[in-house]
Order: structure tokens, then sequence, then C-alpha cells
């Protein structure tokens, strides 16, 4: 396995860690589930300025899993990057995922996962020449208004989720960050994780193209909090995205 698989499938490993070691705090934790529909119309915080046109297209149907190997960032498709296949095998199972409560929506983000799950999912890791920053992306086929549901699920999250942990990893420091012009809609957020004495900043970005859900992480290899996804990153994988899209 190649350092640049093996560090994308760590963060999603440490994911999976925290969501099955039990430990989810919410803050309104029984505030009522928020309607779908207003979820997407794009209010509230780390909401992006999405095309409408897209978002009143109820009917995109999913991409094939073909679909979205070809779109999936590889190579050198970002300058600066190296990217590879992450292996299904290397990331948790929808199924292996306990549900976390008010914090579900976050840790489903880390561990290459969606609820309600995805008829076909692909992600790839990207590093630096020295390998100091992890940038990886998963891409989600959805129909549409599932896709939608999970966006705004992911909104209703950063109200309501405090932290999640395990015995030895705790991620905390959940906030909002405003999110990019990107696809029909999008969110962005940053949390800390921390483990054995040790903790560094992930920075997240989860976009909404059509029925495609595509999540973004940046993790600094070196601890250093000022992390965020790169722009060249998410706008290389959307257009991947659309061209193979059609």
């Amino acid at each position: 396995m190649s350092r640049v698989v093996a560090a994308a499938s760590f963060v999603a490993v440490l994911g999976l860690t925290a969501a099955c070691g039990g430990g989810a705090d919410g803050k309104g934790a029984d505030k009522p589930a928020a309607d779908s529909g207003s979820s997407a119309s794009g209010e509230g915080k780390g909401r992006g300025e999405g095309g409408a046109e897209g978002a009143q297209d109820k009917g995109a149907p999913a991409l094939t899993a073909a679909q979205l190997e070809k779109a999936l960032l590889s190579g050198d498709d970002v300058k600066g990057l190296m990217f590879e296949k992450i292996p299904e095998k290397d990331y948790p199972k929808p199924e292996e995922i306990p549900d976390a409560g008010p914090c579900d929506p976050l840790v489903r983000m880390v561990t290459f996962s969606t609820e309600p799950e995805a008829e076909a999912r692909v992600a790839a890791g990207g590093m630096d020449a020295k390998f100091t920053a992890l940038s990886s992306v998963a891409l989600f086929a959805h129909e549409q208004s599932d896709a939608e549901k999970i966006l705004g699920d992911v909104r209703e999250a950063l109200d309501d989720c405090e932290k999640f942990e395990a015995a030895d990893t705790g991620y905390s420091g959940i906030e909002a960050k405003p999110a990019p012009k990107a696809g029909d809609e999008s969110v962005a957020y940053a949390l800390t994780g921390e483990s054995d004495g040790e903790s560094g900043a992930i920075a997240f970005t989860v976009v909404r193209s059509g029925s495609t859900v595509l999540t973004f992480y940046t993790a600094n290899m070196q601890g250093d909090d000022a992390t965020e996804v790169p722009k060249a990153v998410v706008d290389a994988q959307l257009a991947k995205l659309e061209k193979t899209a059609g």
C-alpha cells in the first residue's frame, strides 16, 4: 500500500474508531429533524452559493459505478498533488458504522460513507511531494432527493453535534466555515482530532452536484491547525465529474 493510500485510509479508520467506540455528544439532541426540502433550500450556516437550477431538478438519477470511477481524481489531475484510488476494502463498510445520534452525519463523512447508503462510492487520496499535506475525495452516487437530504443532515449536525470520541481518539472543536461556491450546494466545516496527546485540524467540504455527493477533507500531516480544503482540488474534481456525467 502506498503512503498516500495508507494515510487516507488511516484517517477513515480513525473516524470508524470514533463511531464504534461510543460517545457522541450533541447540543439539542431532542431537536426534531429538519424538513429535507428546507435543508436543501440554501438556508443554514456553511451553505454555499451553488446554482439554483440544479437544485430545482428533482429527477437526476444516480450515476453508475463506472461513471464514478471515470470521474474520480487520479494521478496529477491537480498540480502539486498525486492522487491514488483508495481500495474499498481499506475503508469501512456502511453497515459497520453504528448510528452516532446527532453526530452521525459528520461521522459518516470521515468514514467515506453516507446515510442513506450510496448506490456506489469511490475515493482517492492525494499527497504533496513532501508528504506534508493529505487531501482526499469521495464520490457517492445517489438519487437527487437523497443527495439533497445528506447535505441538509450535515448542516443540521453542525448545529447539534459538539464532539464524538472513542477511548483514545476524540473529535471536537466542530465549527462551520464559509462554504465555497461549488456545485449545486455546499457546506464546509473543520474539527480537531486528538489521540495520545497529539492533535491536528481536519477541514471538510461537502458538495452536491446533481445527484452526486462529493466529500473532500484535508489534513495537515505536520499537525498545523491552519488547514483548509484546497480550491484547486474541489474545482478539478467537479470539472471531471461534470464532464463524465454530461
